[in-house]
């Protein structure tokens, strides 16, 4: 099936930015990097870590910020993962994983309704 994309706002007032989100199902945790970490001013608390796939331990600093999905009309304050090995592989200019914890909090599902056009996001 192809990735899920969504435009996003994070905010860590009075720091805001627009970014591309990875919506990823399979992931339990939202992860954003160190650039916007840095870039919104965020104050690193606990250390943390996150299984990954492989079953390797990924070390991680866990930091609060507001994630808006504008086109959704979801805004949610929530803590993240910080790091910047999920997306050094990946496209670029991609900062932000959206996980299971953003998704179940804002009651999201995901929708196909729409294949080869649009995917949208909505809350239920």
């Amino acid at each position: 099936m192809g990735r899920i994309y969504k435009s996003v706002i994070l905010k860590n007032a009075p720091r805001s930015l627009h970014a591309v989100a990875f919506v990823d199902s399979g992931s339990d945790t939202t992860i954003i990097s160190q650039r916007i970490s840095r870039q919104l001013g965020i104050k690193l608390r606990a250390k943390s870590s996150i299984l990954l796939p492989d079953g390797r331990m990924l070390p991680t600093r866990t930091g609060i910020l507001t994630i808006e999905v504008p086109r959704d009309g979801l805004s949610q304050e929530t803590a993240v993962e910080i790091s910047d090995v999920p997306f050094e592989e990946d496209i670029d200019d991609l900062d932000v994983i959206l996980g299971l914890d953003f998704l179940q909090e804002n009651g999201i599902r995901l929708s196909f309704r729409k294949p080869k056009k649009s995917i949208a996001l909505t809350a239920i």
